[in-house]
């Protein structure tokens, strides 16, 4: 990881906000620097949009980069991820998606560390729709198609975001 940190991270930045706020979440957690050259999710903020991104996915990804890295999260970017939840509690990664476990695990963890309480209805619903989204095997898939396997990926942002809100993942209710 640090070898690609250091040959490849300034260049990973540049693509997306997404890319800058994975690469700030992972030299967070090293307890390492950006790279020379590496932008971080503040370039990729839009005043026109109040957000990183458009894709909930993306945006989320910037704000918890952003957080990771102490860098100021506009106001209008956690308010933004919010007003783009679903009707079914859920978010969808990008416009016309429809809802799924990524990007609703990654907005309940981007929203709580910018200071959503748990107890807002916003979490809550979040959370009844990821219960709703669990699979028999206990897991979680992508998406809610009833054949979708559970899959790794979904189920760690699943995971991390039911432990961001104050959950217990091996609770009897899960």
């Amino acid at each position: 990881l640090a070898d690609f940190v250091a040959v490849q991270g300034a260049a990973y930045t540049r693509g997306s906000a997404a890319g800058a706020g994975k690469l700030a979440l992972a030299v967070a957690s090293a307890d390492a620097c950006l790279p020379a050259g590496a932008l971080t999710p503040r370039s990729h903020y839009s005043p026109t949009l109040g957000a990183y991104s458009k894709q909930s996915g993306p945006n989320s990804l910037a704000i918890l980069g952003a957080v990771a890295i102490s860098e100021s999260v506009p106001v209008s970017a956690p308010a933004s991820l919010k007003a783009a939840q679903q009707t079914d509690g859920g978010w969808e990664w990008a416009p016309g998606w429809g809802s799924d476990t990524n990007a609703t695990g990654l907005a309940v963890q981007a929203l709580l560390a910018t200071g959503n309480p748990i107890s807002s209805s916003t979490i809550i619903s979040a959370v009844a729709f990821l219960q709703a989204a669990q699979r028999p095997d206990g897991g979680f898939a992508y998406d809610l198609a009833p054949n979708a396997p559970s899959d790794a990926n979904s189920t760690a942002y699943v995971v991390q975001a039911l432990l961001a809100a104050g959950e217990a993942p091996t609770a009897a209710r899960w």
